[in-house]
């Protein structure tokens, strides 16, 4: 299995550039070294990375997706639920 590799903003934006350029896919696949479907994700939230990238955000972070996103207002509800009858927890 290959490893993740994860674009920065300014890379996603010179994919961009590239592109309008006349890049294919596949060869911003090799110049970048992630899979094809990556690079159509990002061309087809262009908008999305110009709008970001306009407004100053941090062009080297790399953005960081949460798998649990549902998980996280559970939790927050629970410990809140057992921080009110004063039970003790521990998260490990």
């Amino acid at each position: 299995m290959t490893t993740r590799n994860d674009l920065t903003l300014e890379d996603k934006i010179n994919a961009i550039k590239l592109n309008e350029a006349g890049l294919t896919y596949r060869k911003l696949r090799d110049k970048f070294n992630i899979a094809i479907g990556a690079i159509s994700n990002v061309i087809k939230r262009r908008a999305e990375y110009m709008s970001d990238y306009e407004n100053n955000l941090n062009k080297i972070v790399k953005r960081e997706t949460s798998h649990d996103s549902e998980l996280h207002p559970l939790l927050a509800e629970f410990q809140s639920k057992l921080i009110g009858i004063n039970l003790v927890y521990s998260i490990i």
